[in-house]
């Protein structure tokens, strides 16, 4: 969990962690979501959101089944890309990757900010999660015209 006060901001850390991996990502998931906050409520956002929860039953469902009581849907949505980029913050500034996905799609968020080369002087965060969303609606809609 993360704490914002007047001047501080405060996380705290899992008591089970044993590497310095994971105890400098815990900062980088809490502190990333304000970063995600300053455009998951805009309309661009909430659309591209409102397709997935129509369009990918695997998303919603697994937020229905393990996730609706912590997060709302734009939550969860949030939820995914603030993981998959601190995921990708630890291996820039410490090299280290975890093993596969915590979410559905927080994984494939990191690795998508791998393909493109994501580079926030020349890209928006905000876009770039757009986009992300999209492509995984586009894809889902050529599978299902196969």
């Amino acid at each position: 969990m993360g704490f914002d006060q007047p001047s501080i901001k405060i996380s705290l850390i899992q008591r089970d962690i044993n590497d310095t991996s994971n105890l400098f990502g815990t900062p980088f998931h809490e502190f990333g979501h304000a970063l995600f906050d300053t455009f998951t409520n805009k309309r661009a956002f909430k659309n591209v959101a409102k397709k997935l929860s129509k369009q990918d039953t695997d998303f919603r469902r697994e937020w229905e089944s393990k996730y609706q009581s912590h997060y709302n849907w734009i939550g969860w949505c949030e939820e995914n890309l603030v993981e998959g980029f601190a995921t990708y913050l630890k291996e820039q500034y410490y090299g280290y990757v975890n093993s596969g996905d915590l979410y559905t799609y927080d994984f494939a968020f990191y690795k998508y900010l791998k393909e493109i080369n994501f580079n926030p002087g020349k890209m928006g965060l905000e876009d770039v999660s757009i986009d992300f969303y999209e492509s995984i609606l586009e894809a889902g809609d050529s599978q299902k015209t196969l």
